[in-house]
């Protein structure tokens, strides 16, 4: 495998982690959230929030991404 295989190929194995912490957040906040009976925001809204504040994150450390 070439350089830039190994690149993409890491960046993809990133993005799908990513994904899957994203998910179980969203799996495990709503439980969370009736428990503390918390109603000022759904748990889709904040996986939003968090999937913009990694993005952000991302492009900061590797602009490519």
């Amino acid at each position: 495998m070439s350089n830039s295989e190994d690149k993409a190929s890491g960046h993809l194995a990133l993005e799908t982690l990513i994904a899957i912490i994203i998910l179980l957040i969203y799996t495990i906040s709503a439980p969370i959230f009736e428990k503390i009976k918390f109603h000022y925001m759904h748990e889709s809204g904040m996986c939003m929030i968090i999937g913009v504040a990694i993005t952000v994150v991302a492009m900061v450390f590797s602009p490519e991404v």
